[in-house]
């Protein structure tokens, strides 16, 4: 049985140098029998070059990677939008892997008819600073990762609304004008130039951990947007929760194989059920 039958088109963000792991994310489009995917140049807007680009975004910026993330990211989307290919799409790191399918109770068909009627977007794989909820979930503060995630046509009219100048439907230049009115003060000024962040303010969230990152990928140095980069910086990568991710990525890959077994499919489609106070998972924590 095919699980994954009726995925939608999915695109993948890639560094044009990263041969490596273009590989390694079609490797696993090929193992696992997808064929709607394609190859986004996540070197569009290479942070290098932000003179060139940058004056299209009016946000506080942590870094110049996350500029260049939150750019190629809205592009895609506004251009998938566009093209009206499908009602929704689903957009991956090509660090990703699907190998936990294998444990799934369920089909990705039965995966969306169980989501809520009002979502927007879902996140399919997370980290987070304490803990995991190992089960469909209303997306909650600290849950990063912008790794996997699917989101409807409704979505990107929202993003258009919200963050482009005058709401319009072209990336023309000077067009985004990122909003940064949540008016929480609770909300570190960085956040709102993280696609971490930012994506999932934009309409209804869910997290549902059905996939990882490959940990031989899931490291600190891939902040580098050039092969010979040498703005990387330990802090930043830090900032990119690249440490949450390998411990995310190896919890949530323990939790599959080896307690899964012991909840239904409406156990994990689901949430706020006495079972689902024992599907959390408590992550190890370190001073860093």
């Amino acid at each position: 049985m095919n699980k994954l039958k009726g995925l939608p088109p999915i695109f993948y963000l890639n560094l044009d140098y990263r041969e490596d792991r273009k590989n390694h994310i079609e490797s696993q489009f090929r193992k696992w029998d997808i064929t709607d995917y394609t190859r986004w140049s996540a070197s569009t807007f290479d942070s290098k070059k932000i003179d060139e680009w940058g004056h299209r975004l009016d946000m506080r910026l942590l870094a110049p990677s996350d500029a260049s993330i939150l750019m190629n990211e809205f592009t895609l989307l506004i251009e998938w939008y566009n093209s009206g290919i499908s009602e929704y799409c689903m957009v991956v790191q090509d660090d990703l892997c699907f190998d936990l399918v294998e444990y799934w109770p369920f089909t990705w068909q039965e995966v969306v008819k169980a989501l809520p009627y009002n979502w927007d977007i879902v996140q399919f794989y997370y980290c987070h600073d304490w803990h995991l909820n190992m089960h469909l979930h209303p997306r909650k503060w600290h849950s990063s990762s912008a790794a996997c995630f699917m989101v409807n046509r409704f979505f990107v009219e929202k993003l258009i609304n919200i963050h482009l100048q005058d709401g319009v439907m072209t990336l023309s230049d000077h067009s985004i004008k990122c909003n940064q009115s949540l008016r929480d003060l609770q909300v570190p000024i960085e956040s709102y130039s993280s696609d971490d962040f930012l994506l999932y303010q934009i309409g209804k969230a869910y997290t549902l951990p059905l996939l990882t990152l490959d940990p031989k990928l899931a490291v600190a140095q891939d902040n580098k947007q050039t092969s010979d980069a040498d703005e990387y910086n330990p802090i930043i990568a830090a900032y990119h929760n690249k440490i949450y991710d390998i411990l995310s990525t190896s919890c949530i890959k323990k939790w599959w194989e080896q307690s899964s077994q012991n909840f239904t499919a409406d156990d994990i489609l689901s949430w706020g059920g006495e079972v689902h106070k024992k599907m959390e998972m408590k992550l190890p924590q370190y001073n860093f």
